[in-house]
């Protein structure tokens, strides 16, 4: 189980990138070479309030792989703080991913 120590620490970084995410959106607002890039991050924002919500309502259940059942690495949580699954099932999810296109 994750220490509540390392949970705030995740649930500030999160909060820190939504931020960053808002501002930048606010920033570039719809011009064409930064779109691409906004669209990407809009698309970050519902992974990260969830991750948020996970640490502030249910911390039992962040760091905890969605497709597995299994813990998610603290390193890998440390780099992408909204990850849903382990290294092990995203790969997976790639390469189905893949399959479909």
């Amino acid at each position: 189980m994750i220490d509540r120590e390392f949970l705030n620490a995740r649930y500030w970084h999160l909060e820190n990138r939504l931020r960053a995410i808002e501002a930048s959106i606010r920033e570039y607002g719809d011009s064409m070479p930064e779109m691409h890039r906004d669209y990407k991050i809009k698309q970050m924002i519902p992974s990260v309030i969830s991750a948020m919500k996970k640490i502030r309502f249910c911390p039992n259940d962040y760091g905890i792989c969605q497709d597995c059942g299994e813990e998610i690495a603290k390193g890998r949580l440390m780099i992408i703080p909204e990850a849903e699954c382990c290294t092990k099932c995203q790969k997976k999810r790639k390469s189905e991913a893949a399959y479909v296109f």
